[in-house]
């Protein structure tokens, strides 16, 4: 459990591991030099359970970092992971452990969640319910019943090319399958290196899937991906690096369906500088998606940000 600055929520957090059913594990919280009550919290909690170990130091500003001094620390043979604002149910490390031991080809497996308003107030639907997974998934699917399912060894394209599907809180590892030294989070990415290691740990294994909705996600004002553009050219920047690593084992087909994801990627960030009077980022972007997946439409969005900058806002881009 990575924190920074959580002092509202992690109490709350804490709290739903020490009330799992399975009473048998260990919780290793890094606190990423919080400038709150963050530690102190942490601090009391840990007092008052030895199965709880909380490490303090200085900021990093990168959740990868404290989740891989986490890591390092680890001695269970499964391994998951939940951010210091979200939570659990009581059942969910009982029924997971359960999964991953009924099934031992499994190298990692994951779970739907339920999403919350900023004050813990469950929203309708779920992750994936949302966006009908089990249908969209169906090519990758075996039901292996009592609400798992099986996924090949390439669900790894199905993460590129649509969406990863896995989310931190919902991941379990088990390290007989994967060394530790294999689960680590790539530094070198503020935001998308959850979803790098995801992608990673998927390639050429099975993976189990649990229908059911064993956490909840906080929507949290505070939440590092909420500057928009940041987000939005993180997100190209990793999928441009992982197209690079991935595309030679991807078909012709689905080479060319991550090509027009990532066009329309760049298609979003140029209309974001466009709209933010940023005309060289938008025309560079919709440069970038004219190269990856054509469209008459990006030309005349080029056309149009090179115009001067009066009444653009009343001019509509295509695409």
């Amino acid at each position: 459990m990575p924190a920074f600055n959580s002092a509202r929520f992690i109490e709350q957090a804490i709290s739903s591991v020490i009330a799992q059913t399975l009473t048998d594990w260990e919780l290793l919280i890094v606190d990423d030099g919080s400038t709150d009550d963050t530690a102190a919290l942490a601090a009391q909690l840990a007092i008052a359970d030895s199965r709880i170990r909380l490490t303090c130091q200085a900021s990093s500003g990168h959740p990868a970092i404290a989740r891989n001094v986490g890591l390092r620390q680890a001695r269970g043979r499964f391994v998951s992971f939940l951010d210091s604002d979200d939570w659990w149910t009581p059942n969910r490390l009982e029924l997971m452990c359960a999964g991953m031991r009924a099934h031992p080809g499994w190298a990692v497996a994951f779970h739907d969640m339920k999403l919350a308003d900023e004050s813990g107030t469950p929203l309708n639907g779920s992750y994936l319910t949302d966006v009908a997974f089990l249908e969209q998934a169906l090519p990758w699917l075996t039901d292996a019943g009592g609400g798992w399912h099986e996924l090949g060894e390439t669900f790894f394209e199905f993460m590129c090319v649509r969406f990863a599907a896995f989310h931190t809180n919902t991941v379990i590892v088990d390290t007989d399958m994967i060394p530790l030294d294999q689960c680590r989070f790539d530094e070198s990415l503020a935001i998308c290196e959850d979803t790098d290691l995801w992608i990673r740990l998927a390639t050429d294994r099975k993976v189990g899937y649990f229908s059911d909705q064993l956490a909840f996600y906080r929507q949290n004002s505070g939440s590092i991906t909420r500057n928009e553009a940041r987000l939005a050219q993180s997100i190209i920047d990793f999928h441009v690096m992982n197209y690079e690593r991935v595309s030679a084992r991807l078909s012709e087909v689905n080479r060319a369906k991550y090509r027009l994801k990532i066009a329309e990627a760049w298609r979003h960030r140029g209309y974001q500088a466009y709209v933010s009077a940023q005309p060289a980022t938008a025309i560079n972007a919709y440069a970038q998606a004219l190269s990856l997946a054509p469209r008459f439409s990006d030309v005349m969005a080029i056309c149009k940000a090179l115009l001067p900058r009066i009444r653009r806002s009343s001019v509509p881009l295509g695409g």
